[in-house]
């Protein structure tokens, strides 16, 4: 395949090529498809898939290992452009303090187009065993930042957005919660008590707990949250100072980002 312009680099010009298509399928596309569609040798296709599969701009899909879909970085890169980066900046101290003190992750997520996604993290010096990746996509309804946000939208903006999300909801474990009469009790009951927790809906031995960062002009752009091993949400007394130490953060990070 030859370069639509002879002033760009053919390889860079066939990795854009690819991610445009890959991104452009519902189900991922495999190595041969894009090999057809570019028109180039399949083990061209191959070597280019694997470098940006290095990058963390493709992977394989989790149902189908011969699938391609956009990778993680993908996400943060769509955040940086969506305005995201300074609110990162001003968070992560508030983040490292919250992980230190509580020994979980310190997680700051938003909503993209169908899913929550996680923007920026920060680690206990315990290793925690199972955690969402950076920049992943992670479905709605395993996403406790993903539901406080989500439960600040009106009925029609919910409405609009699970029909984008729900085909991307799957039941990680017997506590997730994967009807929608269920999903939408837990955005009420996000919304009364203003955090939003998973008890093992992610991952068996996890619990998350997250709260909104509303910005002085009423808008909330993410929650903070923390995630880590189960024992730690299963004490009244560690749930309620959690709440408190995410309160403040997020009102002292709204306060600093202004807006």
């Amino acid at each position: 395949m030859q370069s639509s312009n002879t002033n760009y680099p053919p390889a860079c010009e066939r990795a854009l090529k690819i991610l445009d298509y890959v991104a452009s399928g519902a189900d991922g596309r495999t190595i041969r498809d894009i090999s057809v569609h570019l028109g180039i040798p399949i083990a061209s296709a191959y070597r280019l898939v694997s470098c940006l599969a290095s990058y963390n701009v493709l992977r394989p899909s989790r149902r189908n290992e011969e699938l391609y879909v956009i990778g993680a970085k993908v996400s943060l890169w769509a955040s940086s452009s969506q305005g995201m980066g300074e609110l990162i900046e001003i968070a992560r101290p508030f983040m490292k303090d919250i992980a230190s003190s509580t020994g979980q992750a310190c997680q700051l997520c938003i909503l993209s187009y169908d899913a929550a996604v996680v923007v920026a993290q920060e680690l206990p010096v315990r290793a925690i065993a199972v955690i969402s990746e950076l920049g992943e996509k992670i479905p709605i309804n395993v996403s406790a930042g993903g539901k406080m946000l989500l439960s600040g939208y009106s009925d029609e903006e919910v409405d609009r957005f699970m029909r984008k999300a729900w085909p991307l909801v799957r039941k990680n474990t017997s506590h997730t919660v994967d009807t929608m009469p269920d999903l939408i009790a837990q955005l009420e009951e996000a919304r009364r008590r203003g955090f939003s927790i998973d008890i093992e809906e992610y991952a068996i031995g996890i619990g998350c707990l997250a709260v909104p960062i509303k910005l002085q002009d009423g808008s909330v752009p993410a929650a903070l949250g923390i995630t880590g091993q189960i024992d730690f949400y299963q004490s009244q007394e560690n749930m309620d100072s959690a709440v408190s130490l995410l309160r403040n953060a997020a009102r002292d990070i709204a306060s600093e980002k202004g807006g």
